[in-house]
C-alpha cells in the first residue's frame, strides 16, 4: 500500500513547485500504548527521488487492522495527506 498527493514544496533558488509525491510508510515503532510511523515522500513514484521523509505517532488499535494498514490510515487523516489516493 502507498498513497499519491500532490504537494507544494519551496526549493532554494527555484521557489514554490508542485510535485506528485508517492507516500509509503518506511518504518513502524512502538507498542501498546503509541507508534512511531516514518512516511518517505518520493518523486512520482516508489523509484524517484526522495523528496523528504514525515514523522507521525497514532495510537494503534489492538484489535484492528496491522499495524502498517492503521499507520496509513492515520496519515489520511491529517491535514498534509488530504486528497491522498491509494497506490
Amino acid at each position: 500500500m502507498a498513497l499519491s498527493k500532490t504537494i507544494t514544496k519551496i526549493l532554494p533558488l527555484v521557489g514554490q513547485v508542485e510535485l506528485v509525491a508517492h507516500c509509503r510508510v518506511i518504518t513502524i515503532s512502538g507498542g501498546k500504548a503509541g507508534m512511531s510511523v516514518a512516511c518517505e515522500r518520493r518523486l512520482g513514484d516508489v523509484d524517484g527521488e526522495v523528496i523528504d521523509v514525515l514523522h507521525e505517532h497514532f495510537a494503534p488499535n489492538l484489535d484492528g487492522d496491522n499495524f502498517i494498514r492503521q499507520a496509513y490510515l492515520h496519515l489520511k487523516t491529517l491535514p498534509e495527506f488530504a486528497d491522498a489516493v491509494d497506490c
